[in-house]
């Protein structure tokens, strides 16, 4: 693995120095590939910023960047400071810059896949391709994307890094900058820093290692300091990435549209660790263990991804995974059997991926061709006149605006800051108001103690707003009261209702805060199925604890634990009023919860006051 093959000079060096009519036929594909794949993948935004759930979080973190607050402690979410550079809407903030960075980064990610189709084996170069060109964009988030890039530069470091100083400084300059963008992106790029770096170490390739190692650590920190972030936050933010991260799957799960489509992934994840292993057992050193090892955390976050949410989540591991594995012939030369063998794995893993993404969206395999053409003309529009692109951007801003206005709040709330209670910030963005948000600013991803913990805190402290925008609107059809209920807790006893407006209610904050720890006055055991009588006559603060069991833990380790539904029964002519502090969703093993009771076991409940 650490020596080129001999077929290297002969096939590849002559394209750099064509001789023959196979050469410039060579030469012209690669032209040819580079300028449609570059086409493929650049992407402006589209829309400007909007009330609706993901232009609203994607415009805030613009908005938050503009502002530079401080991710980790002023912005927790799942995105880091440089989120922007891959947003899909416009608010007319940081708009130059994300024009910089597509042109740029599309550039360099063009030629990255062009590369990678060099150095495969001649016989998946055109599957590569056009898999790519055809399906990357299936999801419209860019993660199947840069999971790609990273796999491909990873690769290629494998196999020719190791004698590049240059290289390895340039592509840890790449895993600093893409970090910031998105915390899995971090975990995915540090994963490859250090498995190259061991990898090189074993080889007695000390230069690349440390070429490697600084460069992403450099660029890093220089990323984060050009965001506007102070060093000193940068733990924090790594471990509140590392929080969101581990609530994600008992909060956020969402059932696929069929079983099916869970057993075609399931089915192309394994035939990938299957190849690994074939590829490990062939030639068990350790540069081939970090490789194996690099690709299977792949698989590993990007199933995650796809998964949790398994709605149209699942497009991105379908057309990610195909194509991901396929380098891996990059860094590895195998003996004739085992490659026959991998190759055939290879190609079921294909197979599989095209029955995903058939079954999830059949019309994404019959119209994959035309949508592409349809891509690439409009990218020919948008490319050659950024201008005209930005100036109807900005005319659609001022409709949105317009359509979005909210009179009667703006003139309440003046310059004082105010904060959402939703998940439509757009709408705070388009009225043109001071918005102050809290640390998880989307209420719905409060989903763990520390995160409820932290929210709860900036509304009982001095930093609060002193304006509510609320709108009671949870997702997934969760009980209601689940959702940031600290906050909501803060917001019925220090806040007062003024009015509505379009569906918005004005909440403004008392002159002093009020202090309102609950009282415990009963702890109660439970089973699933069981009904428990909530006392009337007073306002009731409900937890119920769940304790994890081991088949819990192991099934939400390798997939997501089973949603989890509460039943409120309603006794005549009374109406009980509570306030749960706690979304999560999950079976067997999550650590607190509220009023789930759906399979057998003992469970604690608690009641205080207030």
């Amino acid at each position: 693995m650490a020596n080129w093959p001999p077929s290297f000079h002969r096939n590849h060096f002559l394209l750099a120095f064509p001789s023959s009519r196979s050469q410039w036929l060579s030469i012209s594909f690669l032209g040819l590939a580079f300028v449609l794949l570059w086409l493929d993948l650049f992407s402006l935004p589209l829309v400007p910023v909007g009330p609706a759930l993901d232009l609203s979080w994607c415009g805030a973190l613009i908005h938050f960047s503009a502002l530079k607050l401080q991710f980790g402690k002023e912005v927790i979410f799942t995105y880091g400071p440089l989120g922007h550079l891959i947003s899909f809407v416009y608010t007319g903030e940081l708009f130059t810059a994300r024009v910089i960075w597509e042109y740029a980064s599309k550039t360099l990610f063009a030629a990255i896949l062009c590369a990678t189709i060099v150095f495969l084996p001649r016989l998946w170069r055109l599957p590569f391709f056009f898999f790519v060109l055809l399906f990357i964009w299936l999801d419209p988030i860019s993660d199947a994307l840069y999971f790609l890039v990273i796999s491909c530069v990873t690769a290629l470091l494998f196999q020719h890094g190791v004698s590049r100083a240059s290289l390895n400084a340039l592509a840890g300059a790449l895993f600093g900058a893409c970090s910031l963008i998105k915390f899995t992106y971090f975990l995915l790029c540090a994963f490859a820093v250090v498995l190259l770096a061991i990898s090189y170490l074993s080889r007695q390739r000390r230069a690349g290692a440390i070429a490697l190692v600084a460069s992403f650590i450099v660029c890093l920190l220089l990323c984060w300091k050009l965001a506007g972030q102070e060093y000193g936050n940068f733990p924090s933010f790594i471990a509140t990435s590392l929080d969101v991260s581990f609530g994600y799957k008992d909060a956020m799960g969402l059932p696929a549209a069929s079983g099916w489509i869970v057993a075609a992934g399931a089915a192309a994840a394994l035939l990938g660790l299957a190849l690994c292993a074939l590829i490990f057992w062939n030639a068990r050193n350790p540069p081939v263990l970090c490789l194996v090892l690099f690709y299977a955390s792949e698989m590993f976050l990007s199933w995650n991804r796809a998964f949790v949410r398994a709605d149209d989540h699942v497009l991105s591991f379908f057309a990610l995974c195909p194509v991901a594995l396929l380098t891996l012939w990059i860094a590895v030369r195998s003996p004739g059997i085992i490659k026959l063998t991998g190759y055939a794995v290879n190609l079921l893993i294909v197979l599989v991926c095209l029955t995903g993404i058939s079954l999830q969206k059949p019309t994404a395999i019959t119209h994959c061709l035309s949508d592409t053409i349809s891509r690439l003309a409009a990218t020919c529009r948008i490319a050659s006149a950024p201008g005209s692109t930005a100036q109807r951007l900005r005319t659609q801003l001022i409709d949105a605006k317009a359509a979005n206005a909210l009179p009667l709040v703006r003139a309440a709330v003046g310059n004082e800051n105010v904060d959402v209670f939703g998940y439509e910030q757009g709408t705070v963005l388009l009225n043109d108001l001071n918005y102050k948000p809290r640390p998880v600013f989307q209420g719905y991803s409060a989903y763990t103690p520390r995160l409820i913990a932290a929210n709860t805190a900036f509304y009982s402290s001095p930093r609060a707003p002193a304006f509510v925008l609320l709108k009671y609107q949870p997702i997934d059809e969760r009980y209601p009261d689940l959702e940031d209920a600290g906050v909501l807790r803060q917001l019925l006893f220090n806040y007062r209702p003024l009015f509505q407006e379009r569906g918005y209610t004005l909440w403004k904050r008392i002159s002093e805060l009020k202090p309102n720890p609950p009282l415990l006055f009963a702890t109660q055991s439970l089973v699933f199925d069981e009904v428990c009588l909530v006392p009337g006559g007073k306002n009731l603060w409900i937890e119920l604890e769940v304790p994890p069991s081991f088949r819990g833990r192991l099934l939400d380790f390798f997939y997501k634990p089973p949603p989890v539904e509460i039943h409120v029964n309603e006794i005549p002519n009374w109406r009980p009023s509570a306030i749960f502090s706690k979304a999560v969703s999950g079976e067997l093993n999550v650590p607190r919860f509220l009023f789930s009771f759906t399979s057998p076991g003992n469970h604690g409940a608690s009641f205080s006051d207030r």
